[in-house]
């Protein structure tokens, strides 16, 4: 989902405290600082690798399937084959006894949980194949290697690519969104920046292989500041850039742009923000993509021209050709905005955001815990009020991420700064601010948002995500290692994982395998200096 954070002031000074060795955020999506940590090492791809960086698994060809002779083993491995040949079908003749078999690749025999089966001969021909433990997909919860491997959890890494925005596909593909400088290679892509950095967007099948890539063309810096994929596949991905940029359809002045891409990574369309920065987004079914974030001048938006009171929260809707449809501001007299978006199945809009007290979303003005609270609001595809729900603390709170699930339940996470209010709940936090970060589940029906459970995740999170079976995945990390956790049903842990030589996962979504798909980041240090670098990949469910 998204990572980032809000332009407001305050929020920058909390972040600098509390992400001590992770990097600072910048302003609502901006690009954080890093942070320093140990470089790891790509995994190892087999000998069909390709140049993008190893898969992490064994990549000789497997054995084919048995064919008729006198012994009915399937013809052998690749390079290095195995003594287990493929299974050997029906036909193939025998007179007694038995025989090893395996209809996967023979290479993958005794590696992690695979092993081979074993083959009877019955009435002159070898029989099925019983026994055979095939690789299977990996599970984080687990300490063994389901998927044959030789790694638990992780799956494969590709290094080199900075991606902070994930959304994954109907079709299982998962598209990354990022920016980069120079020069860098993504499948038969070499892409070479035209400024100092360009912004990229590329779609991955769920083994790491790049199916395309989509790159911007300014002559300054570009970069990915939000990104969701419809149901059909379109992408709709914010871009900040400095200079003015053409991208395909007309100038857009500098500041903020949406860009929309077809399921191939074509040009389709790009609506120019200016300078509110409306980076989080999302793609209904009829492909229409939402927009929010907040202003803080006066902006002119398909034509209509809007003045903040101080900063102030901004929603839009654009169809699926780019014409704006509708546009809503909300605000005070202090800071508003809105940090995240995500669409219920019914099309309702729910926006996570802060709110310093008295601002009416449509349901009237709302309550205030301290200055600066969270608030969830659900809006109708009209852009007509729903429900609403202010939560926080004494202190100033901020949110950070939202996502929802098919279930129409939406997780939301947070900083703790003192025990949570939600309405008559409290969440307790036995020690404020320290590195942690707060979530909760929460559900909307026609009298309101209601909370399922809310939990503490022990490191700093700048992303969550959901996955199928209504798990929340949660990705950051602490005192320069990375984390990834996922929590279950009622908030508990099912498992975290620390990516080997990971600083901090930026962003992170799921498969409808269940599968995490992640973008992270690290320090390569070499005898004279140190630099930022970045991976892509996937671990298990």
């Amino acid at each position: 989902m998204r990572v980032g954070w809000s332009g407001v002031a305050a929020l920058l000074g909390v972040m600098s405290g509390l992400m001590s060795g992770c990097g600072s955020g910048g302003t609502n999506g901006g690009a954080p600082s890093g942070g320093a940590a140990g470089g790891g090492a790509a995994a190892t791809g087999g000998s069909a690798g390709t140049s993008f960086g190893g898969l992490g698994g064994a990549a000789a060809a497997a054995g084919s399937s048995g064919t008729a002779g006198s012994s009915g083993v399937g013809a052998s491995a690749g390079s290095g084959g195995s003594s287990v040949g493929g299974a050997g079908g029906s036909s193939a003749s025998c007179t007694s006894g038995t025989q090893p078999c395996f209809s996967g690749d023979p290479q993958l025999i005794d590696v992690g949980l695979c092993t081979a089966g074993l083959q009877s001969c019955d009435s002159g021909a070898w029989g099925a194949c019983t026994g055979e433990v095939l690789p299977d997909i990996e599970d984080c919860a687990l300490p063994t290697d389901e998927n044959c491997d030789g790694k638990q959890c992780e799956v494969w890494r590709t290094e080199g690519l900075q991606a902070r925005f994930l959304a994954a596909t109907p079709g299982d593909d998962v598209v990354f969104g990022g920016t980069f400088s120079g020069s860098v290679q993504i499948g038969s892509n070499a892409l070479q920046a035209h400024g100092f950095s360009d912004a990229w967007i590329g779609s991955f099948e769920l083994n790491g292989a790049p199916k395309w890539v989509y790159q911007t063309t300014g002559a300054d810096t570009e970069d990915v500041y939000g990104l969701a994929v419809g149901s059909s596949g379109e992408v709709s991905a914010t871009i900040d850039h400095f200079m003015a940029v053409d991208f395909g359809d007309g100038v857009k002045p500098p500041g903020n742009s949406l860009v929309h891409l077809g399921s191939n990574g074509a040009f389709r369309w790009s609506f120019g923000f200016g300078t509110a920065r409306l980076s989080w987004v999302a793609v209904d079914a009829s492909g229409a993509t939402y927009a929010a974030g907040y202003f803080d001048e006066a902006v002119t938006l398909g034509g209509q021209t809007l003045t903040p009171q101080a900063t102030d929260a901004l929603v839009l809707k654009l169809d699926a050709t780019g014409k704006l449809v509708w546009l809503k501001q909300f605000g005070g007299s202090g800071d508003d905005y809105f940090e995240g978006v995500a669409l219920a199945p019914n099309g309702d809009l729910v926006l996570l955001g802060g709110e310093t007290g008295g601002v009416d979303f449509g349901g009237g003005s709302s309550i205030s815990y301290g200055n600066l609270d969270n608030v969830v609001v659900a809006l109708t595809p009209d852009g007509d009020y729903r429900q609403s729900l202010v939560f926080g603390s004494a202190s100033d709170d901020y949110a950070v991420d939202l996502a929802s699930d098919a279930q129409g339940r939406f997780a939301v996470s947070f900083l703790l700064p003192a025990d949570i209010q939600f309405g008559s709940e409290t969440l307790q936090v036995p020690s404020p601010g320290d590195g942690q970060i707060g979530v909760a589940r929460l559900s909307l029906d026609g009298s309101g948002f209601s909370v399922d459970w809310t939990s503490l995740v022990p490191f700093f999170s700048k992303s969550i995500a959901v996955d199928p079976s209504g798990n929340v995945v949660v990705a950051g990390g602490k005192s320069d290692v990375a984390r990834v956790a996922k929590l279950g049903a009622q908030g508990q842990s099912l498992w975290e994982f620390a990516p080997d030589g990971l600083e901090f996962v930026e962003g992170v979504t799921c498969a409808s395998t269940g599968e995490v798909l992640f973008g992270a980041k690290y320090t390569l240090s070499t005898s004279s200096t140190s630099v930022e670098a970045f991976s892509i990949g996937k671990l298990g469910k």
